[in-house]
């Protein structure tokens, strides 16, 4: 089947005013065509840090992206980034550390 509308990926760089160092934040624009045909594929989606659209619109969504931000605002900088990532998807999301031998016992089951 023939996919319509486009999906775009994005990235938004965030940090605290006057600290070095960002956090990246990660979403996708798609269009309703978009959305609509991978829904005919996947029976259920997942959009969250997804923008759904009819048209391009990049000043649209970065004034989504701002309000967002608007609402996240908290007493601590790890507060805020877990509020930002209620909207957008954080770059330390779902990451799991390992130790060493677990590290190595997984590389080692590779074929």
């Amino acid at each position: 089947m023939a996919q319509k509308g486009f999906l775009a990926r994005g990235a938004a760089y965030i940090g605290e005013e006057e600290v070095e160092g960002v956090e990246y934040f990660y979403f996708r624009d798609m269009t309703t065509d978009r959305h609509l045909s991978m829904l005919d594929e996947e029976q259920v989606i997942d959009d969250r840090a997804t923008f759904i659209v009819h048209a391009f619109d990049q000043a649209a969504i970065e004034e989504r992206i701002n309000a967002e931000l608007r609402d996240a605002i908290r007493p601590t900088w790890r507060e805020v980034v877990l509020a930002i990532n209620r909207h957008l998807s954080w770059e330390y999301d779902n990451i799991k550390y390992e130790i060493i031998e677990e590290a190595l016992e997984r590389i080692s089951k590779v074929d």
